[in-house]
């Protein structure tokens, strides 16, 4: 089991249910979906809209909560207030669907920064990123290969470096343009409902990258420190991810991307929880 468990890249965590969090959310995660299916079902009557409220609402649930172990190591619990947040967005804005491939190419750009799993990617896991960000340009609009671009650029400049990638950074821009000319409209969708409340929640956001000074946890497979510097980068990414997409596809854009928004915003909602459970000790 234990080997079974243990990461055979950079690019995958496998859930180990011995972690009484992993097995949390192991539990939740199918209740949430059974919930959102049942709730469907009660206000519309169709079989198949409930089973696709129940993989949209379950599956944005342990998205953000993936999310914000991603860009919040070292507090468990900030990626289940993102679980919190993404029911109340769910019932909310009710998404028929999710940006896969945008929260994909996010997930897998994430593990690549902030190197939690211990390791630099090899030559085969760039190119799967890099397909998948070419893809993704194609299904979901240019920004997601602007997106990928911007992940490589990051692990490209951060140490240790993988000077390889300032190449696979340059051709997910070449994509990025290719994809503008023959596949996208001219002009970005309009944000008309929730511009305040996201440029409010980004500078948050940014506070809260600007007071992430220190790491306390080790990688998965090396059991070294996690880079502060590339903790805060894939924290940048997220927020990145999230107004790239808002900005291209509008209020479409930010529904799509639920779960990102849900843990941008449990990261300092929990941080300052936190620091009011500490202080009336």
């Amino acid at each position: 089991m234990q080997d079974i468990m243990t990461p055979k890249s950079p690019l995958g965590r496998p859930l180990d249910p011995s972690y009484p969090t992993n097995l949390a959310i192991l539990i939740i995660t199918p209740l949430l979906g059974l919930a959102a299916g049942i709730y469907q079902l009660a206000l519309s009557g169709s079989l198949g809209d409930a089973v696709l409220a129940g993989l949209v609402g379950g599956a944005s649930a342990f998205i953000s909560w993936g999310l914000a172990r991603e860009i919040d190591p070292d507090y468990d619990l900030s990626a289940f207030v993102a679980v919190a947040f993404s029911v109340i967005g769910y019932l909310l804005l009710r998404p028929t669907t999710l940006a896969v491939f945008s929260i994909g190419v996010l997930i897998l750009g994430l593990r690549i920064v902030n190197r939690i799993v211990g390791y630099a990617p090899k030559l085969p896991e760039s190119l799967i990123v890099f397909v998948a960000t070419a893809i993704g340009a194609y299904v979901e609009g240019w920004p997601v290969a602007l997106l990928g671009a911007i992940v490589f650029l990051f692990d490209a400049m951060l140490q240790p470096q993988e000077r390889r990638h300032y190449l696979f950074a340059g051709l997910s821009v070449i994509v990025a343009v290719v994809v503008a000319i023959i596949n996208q409209p001219l002009e970005p969708a309009p944000l008309t409902q929730y511009a305040g409340p996201l440029v409010v929640a980004g500078l948050i956001f940014l506070v809260t990258i600007a007071l992430t000074r220190q790491i306390t946890s080790k990688t998965d497979l090396t059991n070294e420190a996690v880079s502060v510097a590339r903790v805060r980068a894939a924290m940048l990414l997220a927020l990145i991810c999230g107004f790239l997409m808002v900005w291209w596809h509008g209020d479409r854009g930010f529904v799509a991307t639920l779960p990102i928004w849900a843990s941008l915003l449990a990261v300092p909602v929990y941080r300052v929880i936190n620091w009011i459970i500490v202080k009336m000790r």
